[in-house]
């Protein structure tokens, strides 16, 4: 407990739906030492069937408003698992298959509308 070179990866396709998510980030903000960013499609398909950030059900802005508060000031990586079959499911709509600089450039205009909606009112 209380070790110094201890961090934790918060991961938002994964703790979306952690009861009092809130309540652990004020506690634990300090720990975090990177996040992981995608959005869950509605309905989802599977594990490997994430989209970008603003284009699914997470509330990614509530998110970021919490670490913010609590006084992340680390990295933000998008993390893209969209299967084109190499997972076992080749969805046809797979973020995989666009290609690689048009994928960067709507990833960042993601982030950018994200980051910008994370100071919006919760309310």
């Amino acid at each position: 407990m209380g070790e110094p070179n201890l961090g934790i990866g918060f991961d938002t396709w994964h703790l979306w739906d952690t009861p009092n998510l809130f309540e652990h980030i004020r506690g634990h903000a300090r720990r975090i030492t990177g996040v992981h960013l995608s959005d869950r499609r509605n309905p989802t398909r599977g594990w490997a069937d994430r989209v970008l950030p603003g284009d699914g059900t997470l509330d990614l802005p509530g998110m970021l408003r919490a670490l913010e508060a609590a006084g992340y000031k680390g990295w933000y990586d998008l993390e893209v698992l969209s299967d084109n079959g190499m997972f076992g499911n080749n969805y046809p709509d797979s973020l995989w298959q666009v290609p690689p600089v048009q994928l960067v450039s709507r990833a960042h205009a993601a982030f950018e509308r994200l980051w910008t909606d994370r100071c919006r009112d919760a309310g």
